[in-house]
């Protein structure tokens, strides 16, 4: 079990969250946001420039996101868009727990006040 207690940039406190693992801290802050209606808590910019280094699929991506912006083709963009995000919560998924733990500190929208082990 882990314990995490964080506050947005912005201030808004988050509170503590109680999680099984790595893995299940990244979902619950991921939905957290989702369902609250604020901004994405993660960075995915962030997130992307952090999996690069995992998986060089997602240079190409951006690239491809990039020239089908550049062209107008909405379309395209959005089917590439989709593509990354599966890849996103794909590598993720793969990643060990230290990883995935270096990836919310990196890529998160808050200051982590502490991370520790139930």
């Amino acid at each position: 079990m882990i314990e995490w207690t964080g506050k947005t940039t912005n201030g808004k406190t988050i509170g503590t969250m109680i999680a099984e693992d790595p893995h299940d801290l990244f979902s619950k802050l991921d939905a957290w946001v989702r369902n609250d209606s604020t901004p994405n808590y993660f960075d995915r910019d962030l997130i992307v420039e952090f999996l690069e280094k995992k998986d060089p699929k997602f240079a190409r991506l951006n690239k491809d996101i990039e020239q089908a912006d550049y062209y107008d083709d909405d379309e395209l963009e959005e089917k590439l868009f989709e593509d990354q995000t599966n890849l996103i919560y794909e590598t993720i998924d793969q990643l060990d727990d230290d990883e995935v733990l270096e990836l919310i500190e990196f890529a998160g929208e808050a200051f982590i006040n502490d991370i520790e082990e139930c």
